[in-house]
């Protein structure tokens, strides 16, 4: 598999000094970042806007959890889209990644990505409301507000409790508050984002209504 200076450099460039990326795994990135461009036209996955500065924009942006969740621990990829952060991680060594799609097209270039980068990875062409399985960290970015991300969570966490990471933009603290006034309560910390002047990661953990 062969990589092109041009991506390996951005990468490189770009990437937190804390975050050493094998140059295979580097190689499966750009593998997949191909296949985004290819695909995007004819299956809408992002905003085609974004393709130019899709290392930073999705890639980068997905990859700032690598560092946050457990490798080992069972995770789920809420609306999981065109697999941010879900497949970015399980690409990284994350096991045991589960991806949520609706969208069966999507669900379509999961499957390609993971089939042509050898990604092992369970694709649910499923709605969330349908899921059984107990999961032990729940990722979401750029799906819902928060407040619906914790109701989504209290259903498919395990009974000890589950861990949510969830991407956000500059308003994090409104949908914090917004949460908090529709009587949610949780421990969290936000993290600011790598990617996003104004963004966050928000951990959540014992969730409670």
């Amino acid at each position: 598999m062969l990589i092109s200076l041009r991506f390996f450099f951005l990468l490189s460039d770009l990437l937190p000094k804390d975050l050493n990326v094998p140059r295979e795994t580097i190689k499966k990135l750009e593998l997949y970042d191909q296949l985004l461009k290819k695909w995007n036209n004819a299956y809408n996955l992002v905003d085609q806007g974004t393709l130019l500065e899709s290392i930073s924009r999705h890639f980068l942006d997905s990859m700032q959890l690598y560092n946050l969740i457990d490798l080992e621990k069972s995770l789920i990829d809420l609306g999981s889209g065109a697999g941010f952060p879900g497949m970015v991680l399980a690409i990284m060594g994350a096991t045991q990644v589960t991806l949520v799609e609706s969208n069966r097209k999507k669900c379509l270039f999961l499957n390609e990505v993971s089939r042509q980068t050898s990604t092992m990875v369970e694709i649910l062409n499923y709605r969330l409301e349908t899921i059984q399985d107990k999961f032990h960290q729940i990722t979401a970015r750029a799906f819902t507000n928060l407040a619906e991300l914790l109701l989504i969570m209290q259903n498919v966490s395990r009974e000890t409790g589950g861990v949510g990471f969830f991407l956000k933009g500059e308003t994090w603290q409104q949908e914090i508050e917004s949460s908090l006034q529709q009587g949610w309560r949780f421990s969290y910390e936000a993290i600011p984002s790598t990617t996003q002047e104004k963004g966050a990661i928000i951990k959540v953990w014992d969730v409670r209504k």
